[in-house]
C-alpha cells in the first residue's frame, strides 16, 4: 500500500468510501457529486470542476461542476496548457491553490 494513503486513516477510509459508493452510479454526473461529496469533507473547498479533455481542439472542457458559481464555469473552454488548470492537465502534475494569509 502506498504510505502516503496509509499515513492518514481518514483519508483511507474516504477512498474506501468513494470506491464503494461509485459501483452504484449510473451517469458521469452522479459519480462526481458523490466523489465531491466524500472528499469535502478532507479538502475545504467552496467550487469543484471537473473537466474533460477534447483531442481534437486541444481544450479542456468544464463537463461538471459543484459549488459556489457552478453555473459560470460549467462548460468553460480551456487551451491545453493555459490558465492554471490547462497547465496542469499539460504538465500532468498536482498543484495545491491555496489563500495565504
Amino acid at each position: 500500500m502506498d504510505p502516503l494513503i496509509a499515513a492518514n486513516p481518514d483519508e483511507t477510509l474516504t477512498l474506501y468510501q468513494i470506491a464503494g459508493a461509485l459501483g452504484g452510479q449510473a451517469s458521469i454526473a452522479d459519480t462526481v457529486n458523490e466523489v465531491a461529496r466524500h472528499l469535502r469533507r478532507l479538502i475545504p473547498s467552496s467550487l469543484f470542476v471537473v473537466y474533460s479533455y477534447d483531442p481534437s481542439t486541444g481544450e479542456l472542457e468544464a463537463a461538471h461542476a459543484i459549488g459556489d458559481g457552478d453555473a459560470v464555469v460549467r462548460g468553460l473552454k480551456i487551451p491545453l496548457g493555459k490558465r492554471l488548470s490547462g497547465w496542469v492537465a499539460a504538465a500532468r502534475y498536482t498543484i495545491l491553490n491555496q489563500l495565504q494569509p
